[in-house]
Parts: structure tokens; C-alpha cells; sequence
């Protein structure tokens, strides 16, 4: 089983930015840190869904 290749740092980035986006939002809508943790969860699960399948 060969390992997944890397992504590249333009995809790292935009990976980044979508989280940073959607963890924002969260953060606006719920000021409670506790909330915006919670939010960043799924953001972050999605972003590691997105990297899987650009493999």
C-alpha cells in the first residue's frame, strides 16, 4: 500500500483558508469560543475529506 502523496502548498492554502473561513463564521455567529470549537470539528473533518479525495 503506497502512501498518499503530499498535497501541494497551493492546496494546503486554500484547504487553510476554506477552514479559517468556516471557523470565522462559526465564530461570528456563536461568540462563545466553546461554540466556535465545536463548529471548527466538522470544518476541519471537511477539509481533511477534501485532501483524501484529491489523493
Amino acid at each position: 500500500m503506497k502512501s498518499p502523496k503530499p498535497p501541494s502548498m497551493r492546496t494546503m492554502l486554500i484547504l487553510t483558508g476554506i477552514w479559517a473561513a468556516a471557523f470565522g463564521i462559526g465564530w461570528l455567529f456563536w461568540p462563545s469560543k466553546e461554540a466556535a470549537q465545536w463548529f471548527g470539528v466538522p470544518a476541519a473533518l471537511l477539509v481533511l475529506g477534501m485532501i483524501w479525495a484529491m489523493r
